[in-house]
This record gives C-alpha cells, sequence and structure tokens, in this order.
C-alpha cells in the first residue's frame, strides 16, 4: 500500500476492517485457483458464473496460444453469454452459440495489457461498472474438435 498525501488511509481501513468481518477464518495451505476464487474477498471481485469444466470450441492457433500461459487467468463478464478471459498480455472472447462454448483470440498476441495491471486496477484504481462481473477463472477448459 502507498500512501503518498491522498485519503487512501481511510479507505484502506475500511477495507481490511470490512474483509475481517467477512473472513472465514480458514487456513488453507497452498489452496487451489478454485477455492482461492470462492473465498477471496474484494468488492470488485465475484465468482465464477460459469461451470468449472467447459467444453470450448477453438482453432488450432487459438487453442495453442491459450495452452503456452502460465500464471491466473481472469474473467470478465458484462452480459449473459460473452466472458472475456485475460491470461499473460492475451485476451481471449468465450461465447456460446448454439449450445456451445466457442473459444476466440480477442487481440493480437502479447497486445493486451499485463493481467498482474488489470488485477491491479480492479483492486484499486477501477470501479466495476454496473452489471459487470469480474474475477479469478479457476474453470477446465477442454477443446472438443472443430
Amino acid at each position: 500500500m502507498r500512501l503518498d498525501g491522498t485519503t487512501a488511509l481511510t479507505e484502506a481501513v475500511r477495507y481490511y476492517e470490512h474483509a475481517m468481518d467477512q473472513a472465514n477464518m480458514t487456513f488453507v495451505r497452498d489452496p487451489s485457483l478454485g477455492e482461492l476464487a470462492g473465498t477471496l474477498y474484494a468488492e470488485a471481485l465475484t465468482p465464477w458464473p460459469l461451470p468449472n469444466s467447459l467444453e470450448v470450441v477453438a482453432d488450432d492457433h487459438t487453442w495453442r496460444r491459450l495452452k503456452e500461459q502460465q500464471g491466473v487467468v481472469l474473467y470478465e463478464r458484462s452480459g449473459a453469454s460473452t466472458v472475456t478471459l485475460h491470461s499473460g498480455r492475451d485476451r481471449w472472447q468465450l461465447d456460446t452459440a448454439n449450445g456451445w462454448w466457442w473459444l476466440e483470440q480477442d487481440s493480437p498476441p502479447g497486445k493486451s495489457r499485463k493481467t498482474s495491471e488489470i488485477f491491479e486496477a480492479w483492486l484499486t484504481r477501477e470501479r466495476t461498472p454496473e452489471g459487470v462481473q469480474r474475477g479469478l477463472c479457476p474453470a477446465l477448459l477442454a477443446r472438443m474438435p472443430l
């Protein structure tokens, strides 16, 4: 936390008091992303809204690029169907049509904001717009053949 003369201290105290009040007080060593996503408290984050296992249709390039990613995947959803996934410096659209989930790369490889910057902004600077869900994506994606 950086205190540089702004009024951040009052907001920080409010956040920590609220987090302590809402904490489940359970210690889990090395939690899975699913456990973390379900218990991580922040006003800007919501639980993953889809099943924890999804079969998706994706072309070879998109699937290969997603498989190369390391680290946490974030999601953002602002409607009933489309979900944006963020990992590394890449972004994908996960959309449903005709009963199938389709995965497509949404930005040129390596050209999006870093996931760590996006996550930090969600927790600090950017307020979540009305109707938007944001959080950690714990889902296991399995590729279906085209």
